[in-house]
């Protein structure tokens, strides 16, 4: 079985997922494991996740190995009648929770096998404006740590 198919990556942000739609703080925030067209609230504010990578270099397949994963979870707000300054405190209002949900339980108390546990990488932030309002974005790096056998 290939590197991508037993990693506990995808798991780990699947369970994150969860968390992320359970807190009272994003009721009105959809929450989605990938980006959905379809996903928007009244207020069109999203979560989802963008690109999952690994720099892991496998020596050969069956070797127990730990892995560090990198996933891209962006945070958006489009805010009718906005400016960019309004945006973009939105779209940072929802990467602190997600934030505060992960340093809460780093480990998503292991849940998820083989899963150690995860942090903040880094991350960065855009906006857009045009005559109907603006959008604000931030994409978290969350950095994934497993062990792999």
């Amino acid at each position: 079985m290939s590197a991508a198919a037993t990693s506990p990556a995808w798991p780990a942000w699947l369970e994150l997922v969860r968390r992320l739609a359970d807190d009272p703080e994003l009721a009105d925030v959809a929450v989605t494991p990938a980006w959905s067209g379809k996903a928007f609230t009244a207020n069109r504010r999203v979560i989802y996740g963008g690109s999952l990578t690994s720099a892991d270099q496998i020596v050969a397949t069956g070797v127990a190995r730990e892995e560090t994963a990198t996933l891209e979870v962006v945070c958006t707000a489009w805010l009718p009648g906005a400016d960019a300054g309004e945006a973009i405190d939105a779209a940072r209002g929802l990467a602190a929770v997600v934030e505060r949900v992960l340093a809460a339980d780093p480990g998503l108390s292991q849940t998820v096998p083989n899963f150690l546990w995860a942090a903040l990488g880094s991350w960065s932030q855009d906006y857009d404006v045009d005559d109907d309002g603006a959008v604000g974005v931030v994409i978290q790096k969350i950095e994934l740590h497993s062990y792999l056998y």
